[in-house]
């Protein structure tokens, strides 16, 4: 088995909102920029109304559509979205600073079961000498840890550190799917 690299499409190429996907809240403006949390070079970071970031974010013609996890299926729309910087200028060097992705799932070494990892923006904590990146979740949403650090990238599954909730054994865990 192989690690295995998605990408994310949420509008087609006439600007609708693709299935899955379904508006959960509609903001009538942002500014957006390139993104922080996803490595992928389409990916935004918009300024919402009075409401906050959104991030990552993808456009279609004016309109962006935002995931908090790419398992999640409620999107928030922007009716307008000005790029402040277009992400698809970036230089291969500038897109490729972030190595860090913004979700994974994971094999529970312990006992097996798929997790979601999101990415957790902003200043983290450190722990086993790596920083704190992502908080994975059980399909149903229940907290089951944190992975942090670098992923070991080999032709073979990828590895991340993974630390079980109220656990304080740190694991080796394979890295089934990622997106940048």
């Amino acid at each position: 088995m192989t690690t295995k690299e998605e990408s994310i499409l949420v509008f087609s190429q006439w600007g609708e909102l693709l299935k899955p996907y379904r508006e959960s809240r509609v903001f009538e403006s942002g500014k957006c920029e390139r993104s922080v949390l996803s490595g992928d070079p389409e990916a935004l970071r918009c300024k919402i109304d009075s409401d906050g970031m959104a991030d990552p974010c993808w456009s279609s013609r004016t309109r962006a559509a935002c995931l908090t996890a790419p398992w999640d299926k409620d999107v928030i729309i922007i009716q307008r979205a000005d790029e402040t910087a277009s992400p698809t200028t970036a230089s291969p060097a500038e897109v490729n600073e972030r190595d860090v992705p913004w979700a994974l799932t994971i094999r529970d070494p312990s006992g097996g079961a798929e997790l979601r990892c999101a990415a957790l923006g902003g200043v983290q904590s450190s722990a086993a000498g790596g920083r704190l990146n992502w908080h994975c979740r059980t399909k149903a949403g229940e907290s089951a840890g944190d992975a942090f650090g670098q992923l070991e990238k080999s032709d073979k599954p990828w590895t991340v550190s993974y630390n079980p909730k109220e656990s304080s054994q740190v694991q080796r865990a394979d890295v089934i799917t990622y997106w940048p």
